[in-house]
């Protein structure tokens, strides 16, 4: 077996389990908290992913980055990358305090908010990304499923009712230390992490510290922009209307993270190929990209079709009943996947060719276009105006990206789509005629219906397999 598949089995398998480990975890909190209360256990989440924007600006993407070229001085690099974030952390933990206890008037949010951002601190020790670099993926699986069954043992064993809703955010904070004690012990038995504190360094002008801010940033900016936009519709939805408004659509929005697995894995395990690729040949990149456009069309197509078409039943089969609403702003937000999978592949091309400027001005506009969706979508239509400005706002982003590369990599966006179209249609009949049946029997009778026309139509030819094994 290839390194390339090992790393595809690892990393697909750990991120299904941590994921079905922690989709177990949302639902029965959903079920045991109420919409109101699961409101504000992901308001908490919300304000913690500010948190881990402002300790990680583009840090982990330059740290990959770098020890892909450079395997020299792997001790000393990575001991300076850690300071930097667990100082960057302690700075985050002091302005989201403050931020949160000036917004936000229940002291229970407070509360709850307090102990989700001091899991910034360990999370600096999380050291994915030199596991990443190194292509080992192994590790980096076995950490991530450790952390959630963490959670998930701590939400079953503490809490019980709407009270403990408080030990939600203990369970995260043990899950992160888990996680990072595990890749810190790995990490100490090939080398020696020493951290360097090195602050006055921020403010020379050749400093360490601010020498690293000023390349990672540029890298770091469309992931930093991009997890801005993702976190904005709970604290929008907070803001002009209620925490049970956002209870609905964190509710949905969990669905779609979940198959948002598809544009996880495809980041950890494409990004330093692409790299290694531009650096042999332009003609080679392109080849690469255009089967990598193909893959996620074809796979997250469907998904996005299928999840339209079982919203209601998926809802109401995770949560149970009270989460009805959730089912309508599911049909629309999960159309997000395929965009934001496709977003992926040009911001990936686009870094891996070193435009990373070109990169970070489109996400700028992007971003600015985007928030502007959701906020006017959420003043005037409430929770379904936010779904529609979230994918409006992801499609407007992904076409300017699209446009942006091409100038510099010719790519074909619709070479792909009419195959896996034909067969998305015929799967969405088949779901329309099949309504009544069960949940899971539909779920079976669409990936038939999909699978079978995508093969006669030749979706996926000898030819392409060929190009899989000799690009990856």
């Amino acid at each position: 077996m290839t390194s390339f598949f090992k790393n595809f089995s690892f990393l697909t398998t750990a991120d299904i389990a941590s994921r079905l480990l922690g989709f177990f975890a949302t639902a029965y909190l959903a079920r045991t908290l109420g919409v109101e209360k699961f409101g504000i256990i992901n308001i908490g989440f919300a304000i913690l992913s500010y948190g881990i924007l402002i300790t990680n600006p583009g840090i982990q993407l330059f740290g990959t980055r770098e020890l892909t070229k450079e395997k020299n001085n792997i001790s000393e690099f990575v001991g300076e990358i850690v300071s930097l974030r667990l100082f960057l952390a302690c700075c985050a933990c002091l302005l989201l305090f403050l931020f949160s206890n000036v917004v936000f008037a229940s002291q229970e949010i407070f509360l709850v908010t307090i102990v989700f951002l001091l899991s910034l601190i360990p999370s600096a020790f999380l050291l994915e990304w030199v596991f990443h670099a190194e292509e080992k993926m192994a590790i980096i699986s076995v950490s991530r499923i450790s952390a959630q069954v963490t959670y998930l043992a701590f939400v079953l064993l503490f809490v019980a009712s709407p009270k403990e809703t408080p030990f939600v955010a203990i369970a995260w904070l043990l899950s992160i230390v888990v996680s990072a004690l595990l890749l810190f012990f790995l990490f100490q038995k090939k080398y020696s992490l020493r951290l360097q504190w090195n602050i006055s360094s921020l403010f020379q002008q050749n400093g360490r510290w601010k020498t690293i801010l000023q390349s990672s940033f540029p890298i770091g900016l469309g992931a930093w922009l991009g997890q801005i936009v993702v976190n904005f519709p709970p604290l929008a939805l907070a803001f002009f209307l209620s925490e049970k408004e956002v209870g609905f659509f964190s509710a949905a929005f969990k669905v779609v993270f979940f198959l948002l697995i598809i544009d996880r894995i495809f980041f950890f395990l494409f990004y330093p190929i692409i790299i290694k690729t531009f650096n042999l040949s332009v003609e080679k990149l392109q080849q690469t990209l255009s089967l990598s456009l193909k893959i996620i069309i074809t796979l997250a197509l469907p998904l996005c079709v299928g999840g339209t078409f079982l919203a209601e039943k998926i809802i109401t089969f995770i949560y149970g009943n009270g989460f009805e609403q959730s089912a309508g702003i599911l049909q629309l937000i999960v159309w997000f996947v395929l965009f934001t999978a496709m977003h992926s592949i040009f911001v990936v091309g686009l870094i891996g060719i070193n435009q990373e400027k070109v990169f970070s001005k489109t996400m700028v506009v992007g971003t600015i276009i985007h928030i502007l969706c959701i906020a006017i979508g959420a003043f005037f239509f409430h929770s379904i105006g936010v779904s529609v400005g979230f994918v409006l706002g992801e499609i407007i982003t992904m076409i300017m990206m699209f446009k942006q590369f091409s100038g510099f990599v010719p790519l074909n966006i619709f070479q792909s789509l009419p195959r896996p179209l034909v067969a998305s249609f015929v799967m969405a009949t088949v779901l329309s005629l099949t309504i009544s049946f069960p949940l899971f029997i539909q779920i079976l009778f669409g990936i038939f219906a999909y699978s079978f026309p995508l093969f006669l139509l030749g979706g996926w030819t000898k030819h392409d397999t060929e190009l899989f094994r000799v690009n990856f």
